[in-house]
């Protein structure tokens, strides 16, 4: 569909194009007018053709500078899943129908411009065929065959034609009316003269030549038209062929008013008339005009109107109008898909300490640092000149299920974009809706005010671009010859396989990725990767028996006029990341909807033992202890902090009744950045103990804290069978003190739509009870669209089943929490 809008839009344009140089040629013969229509032609012809096989000249539409921001802040509101209703897909695939557009419109819009051109091109055989019947009978009239006319040319009168009319080209004809015998023998000269103008030109092999292109581009209006303009010009160039006769300009312009007479309304589009109504005065006009040139088409001439021709058609057909650059200047940019990032902030760091600010240049209330850990990633662009200008972007996805686009361009210099952990801290930095953050550090000249970033984001779904089936490691087929996949040992394991392929030129702007699909229950890996690249597989060469080649596009998206420097006069408006529904935790107590609660137990300095400190109110209270070991573990494991100013440790302390698990992770503030995480829990029959690590300004005294807490009972979704559905599958592999480990998959479909709940995954053995470690714990790790079960192998051989649950959280708002007591 796509190659059919792009050859009608060229199409249109080219018409316009010759059209503008035939206006340009309007003093020039009529002989060379139409050679430029028939050439136009000649190249709408080709046109398809080249539009396939000539490499491509990409040409960027101007970008325009448009605003993607709506509101302050970009948030994906939380939405509940109805759990019951809710059930698990097969895995996505990039080449499975069901991903992919499912619309007829390109089959019905192929369908429509087939029926129209076997309309007008079966018309069109129908009327030379009328046409050729009239050249059956009639008198043979040779004798008034003029000098220099071709010989094979027949003279022929009829009573089926009412004006002269020419038609054929290996065979050509001339047919007169039966009242050529009444003729003077000066508009018999004329007339014949005319009409073998007509023969020796080809000029009817031009016109249905033009009648079959404008058959095939029948929806373009502006073709059919310009096979009308050739026709004229046609007779233009005819009657300054007479005229170069000799023959006198009045005299042969009576002839025409005079031949006109007879004419009838039914017209033989498909032969050469020696006039038309719609066109007499015209051409009267011209015979009688002694501007312009007569001459004919010389071969010289004609040679470079045909290399023009070339020379203009092959860059038209290879040019492709493509989208320029999504350009943004307020920090958002439109990921696709529904999916946005934003600039959160520009960082400069000094020293230790970190300012920074928004895209208006706002000071941010908690500037957002790197530790010398992050900072060193970009080990290549700190070696820059030292008078350069070094800031630090953070930007915001919606959810940790996008890959942020990389790499990112800067002052044409290539970067890399990697995950914001914050100042010290092990774990991803997320907000309180699960946006994920990552970092770029930014080189900018000496003297810059502003900067721009540009960065390649996706812009449409994988599709298969070539595979290769396999068997015992030997190539069996290929499905596409023009990409290069091979399959082979490594030379010193001889169990490992290696997946070699070179992208062809016209896959130079898409992403790719390599697929090995295997043939028994191993599992399906994926290579993300562009160019020439070897991937070493996870399984035996025995065991894959297909290799796909995955592409998709890629568009340009650029950010600019970020500010290098904090604007002293900008105002500062938070983001406010957060749900829009909080449970409201009253006296420091919140009531969950499953009957459950969750309150603040106690709050400490970083000195403090758990139960001595301050409440909800900041009066000092003092309860039992919790363990004796506690103040000992605290001590030693005092937990990464998060990114933030001058802040001094605080511990918080939480209860939970009765025992609910999971419990928080992570606790927020009232714009939704993480304050706080869980340093340890503790189990106790009256409930579940967690602390929490806060990494606060030390001038802050009362702050806001949201917590995402699990409610209600699990719902399942899904259970699995490994090495029977497309969605489990085993993969053993030597670990410390494990031998074997189950790798569920799912799609990511559901993976968005259980993104807001709780996730419980539990391998069940034959009489349904969850399989766990000889001490009692399970090892589970978690990946996008994956689970992984730390099992020994004694354990996992006893896996029947592998459930997959979900419940819903909520999220709980505690005001106006003090942080230090009274």
């Amino acid at each position: 569909m796509n190659l059919f809008i792009e050859i009608a839009e060229k199409s249109f344009g080219f018409v316009l194009l010759v059209s503008v140089v035939v206006w340009m040629a309007r003093g020039q013969s009529a002989a060379l007018r139409h050679r430029l229509w028939a050439l136009g032609f000649v190249c709408l012809a080709v046109l398809p053709m080249l539009a396939i096989r000539v490499p491509a000249i990409r040409i960027e539409r101007p970008a325009a500078v448009q605003s993607i921001r709506s509101s302050q802040s970009i948030p994906v509101k939380a939405a509940p899943l109805q759990l019951a209703s809710a059930t698990l897909a097969a895995p996505a695939s990039a080449h499975d129908a069901s991903d992919e557009s499912t619309s007829d419109l390109p089959f019905l819009a192929f369908i429509a411009w087939a029926l129209g051109a076997f309309i007008f091109l079966g018309r069109l055989g129908i009327e030379i065929t009328v046409a050729s019947r009239l050249a059956r009978g009639g008198i043979d009239r040779r004798a008034l065959l003029p000098p220099g006319c071709p010989a094979n040319t027949r003279i022929v009168s009829t009573t089926s034609v009412d004006v002269p009319v020419t038609m054929g080209y290996l065979h050509p004809i001339v047919l007169l009316p039966s009242s050529c015998e009444d003729w003077s023998d000066a508009k018999s000269n004329a007339i014949l003269l005319h009409e073998c103008a007509h023969v020796r030109r080809g000029d009817w092999a031009w016109m249905i030549f033009a009648r079959v292109i404008s058959a095939l581009y029948w929806p373009n209006l502006l073709v059919h038209w310009a096979a009308s303009r050739l026709r004229i010009e046609s007779e233009h160039a005819a009657d300054d062929a007479v005229l170069n006769e000799g023959l006198d300009a009045p005299g042969y312009a009576a002839t025409l008013v005079d031949v006109a007479e007879g004419l009838r309304a039914r017209r033989m589009a498909v032969a050469i008339e020696f006039v038309e109504p719609g066109t007499l005065k015209w051409r009267v006009a011209q015979i009688l005009s002694r501007k312009g040139r007569r001459e004919p088409l010389r071969r010289r001439t004609s040679a470079v109107t045909f290399l023009f021709s070339a020379l203009v058609i092959v860059p038209f057909a290879a040019t492709r109008l493509v989208a320029g650059p999504a350009v943004s200047t307020d920090g958002v940019a439109d990921l696709g898909h529904g999916q946005r990032t934003e600039i959160v902030a520009i960082t400069e760091m000094q020293g230790e300490h970190a300012v920074s600010w928004d895209m208006k240049g706002a000071l941010l209330s908690r500037p957002l640092g790197l530790s010398d850990r992050d900072i060193q990633s970009f080990g290549s662009a700190r070696d820059a000149t030292s008078k350069a200008i070094v800031r630090y972007v953070i930007f915001r996805t919606d959810n940790d299920d996008i890959e942020f686009p990389w790499p990112m361009v800067s002052s044409g210099q290539e970067q890399a974009s990697l995950p914001y952990y914050g100042s010290d801290t092990v774990f991803g930095f997320q907000d309180a809706l699960g946006g994920s953050y990552h970092v770029m550090q930014l080189v900018a000249a000496p003297g810059s005010r502003t900067a721009e970033v540009s960065f390649r984001v996706p812009s449409g779904d994988w599709k298969v671009f070539a595979s290769r089936s396999f068997k015992n490691g030997v190539s069996t087929a290929e499905v596409n010859p023009s990409v290069k996949l091979r399959l082979a040992s490594a030379s010193e394991q001889n169990t490992r396989s290696k997946i070699s392929f070179v992208l062809p030129k016209s896959q130079a702007e898409c992403e790719s990725m390599v697929r090995l699909l295997p043939g028994n229950v191993e599992g399906v890996r994926f290579e993300c990767m562009t160019g020439l690249q070897t991937a070493p597989s996870a399984t035996t060469v025995s065991s894959i028996a297909k290799v796909e080649l995955l592409s998709r596009p890629m568009r340009k998206v650029t950010m600019r006029d970020i500010p290098l420097a904090p604007n002293p006069k900008a105002v500062y408006v938070p983001r406010h990341f957060l749900p829009d529904t909080l449970i409201t935790a009253d006296h420091g107590l919140a009531k969950l909807p499953d009957g459950t609660s969750m309150r603040i137990w106690s709050i400490s300095n970083e000195n403090g033992v758990p139960g001595k400190g301050w409440d909800w109110e900041g009066h000092k209270v003092e309860h039992k202890p919790i363990s004796n070991e506690l103040p000992n573990i605290m001590q030693e494991d005092l937990g990464p902090k998060l990114p933030g100013p001058a802040r001094k440790p605080i511990h918080l302390w939480m209860l939970r009744q009765p025992v609910g698990a999971p419990d928080p992770q992570f606790l927020y503030d009232g714009e939704g950045w993480p304050v706080a995480q869980a340093l340890l829990g503790v189990a106790l029959p009256e409930g579940m103990y967690r602390c929490f690590n806060l990494t606060l300004d030390h001038n802050i005294r009362h702050a806001d804290l949201v917590a995402r807490v699990g409610v209600g009972t699990y719902a399942t979704i899904a259970r699995l069978t490994p090495g029977k559905e497309p969605t489990a599958s085993w993969r053993f592999s030597p670990k410390q003190g494990w031998t074997g480990s189950l790798r569920v998959e799912y799609s990511d479909k559901i993976a968005k739509r259980v993104a807001w709940q709780e996730n419980d995954y539990r391998p069940l053995d034959a009489n349904g009870q969850v399989v766990t470690r000889p001490d009692g714990a399970m090892a589970i790790s978690e990946g996008q669209g994956w689970v992984e079960f730390d099992l020994p192998k004694a354990s996992a051989d006893r896996v029947k089943t592998v459930e997959v649950r979900v419940r819903q959280f909520v999220w709980v708002k505690y005001p106006n929490v003090p942080l230090t007591p009274k």
